[in-house]
């Protein structure tokens, strides 16, 4: 199992602003390069459900996942329940900065395949958090900076 975190800071946009921003996952796919299409299902009991299609590496990689959105933490908690690894969940979460806020991606995952985990998952660390940074970069543009020593990703 591999962890990853990122940490962005946004400057000029509030924690109620960057939320609302980033919880509008049909945008993703007009505003970042990463994501190929997202699309929004309602689940059998009423829960949110979210397609997804991203660029990884020369192919694609799909996954639905069931999303927890809460603007009263705020946080958006994502799981996925079919896909192309074996597990991958985690959040966005947010904190007020002077001038700004930052945005903390965290995740866990696993592949799959235990007998190539040492080759693949590395590339699917350094895809992932490049995928991350794209739609940071996508809906906030060029001002956002990563945190100097909150940058991690590691085996679990």
């Amino acid at each position: 199992m591999q962890n990853v975190e990122l940490v962005a800071i946004i400057p000029d946009k509030s924690v109620s602003e960057a939320f609302n921003i980033l919880r509008d996952f049909p945008r993703y796919a007009d505003l970042c390069e990463a994501v190929r299409s997202v699309k929004l299902l309602k689940g059998e009991s009423g829960e949110v459900l979210s397609e997804w299609e991203v660029n990884f590496r020369a192919g694609v990689m799909r996954w639905t996942e069931q999303d927890l959105v809460d603007p009263t933490v705020p946080e958006i908690a994502f799981q996925q329940i079919k896909g192309d690894a074996k597990y991958f969940a985690g959040s966005w979460r947010f904190r007020e900065n002077e001038g700004g806020c930052s945005v903390i991606f965290q995740a866990q995952f696993d592949m799959g395949i235990p007998s190539l985990a040492e080759v693949i998952e590395p590339v699917a660390v350094v895809a992932l958090l490049e995928n991350i940074q794209s739609i940071l970069t996508g809906f906030f543009g060029d001002s956002i900076t990563i945190e100097e020593g909150e940058l991690c990703a590691g085996a679990a």
